[in-house]
């Protein structure tokens, strides 16, 4: 953990509690090695992202706004920033 940043050292989750229609997250791998995120909402697997370069990624699109229990299981290496939402 940095004042930026939290990486995972082994395989992690990110569990949160958005009340959001989108949510997105600047990711990062290191050496822009390619890396799958998974993201699951309400407990059911709702798909993954591929991290390479640090960004911002867009990992849920609902149709309304709603709260919704998210979590994300990162490989080793990866780094989370900042959540938006929409």
């Amino acid at each position: 953990m940095t004042d930026e940043a939290a990486t995972a050292v082994r395989d992690a989750s990110i569990h949160a509690r958005p009340v959001a229609r989108d949510v997105y997250l600047v990711l990062a791998a290191p050496d822009a090695r390619p890396r799958r995120v998974k993201v699951l909402l309400d407990g059911a697997p709702r798909g993954s992202v591929t991290v390479r370069r640090q960004r911002l990624y867009h990992l849920v699109s609902l149709p309304k706004v709603g709260a919704h229990a998210l979590e994300l299981r990162l490989p080793a290496g990866v780094s989370a920033y900042a959540f938006t939402f929409g």
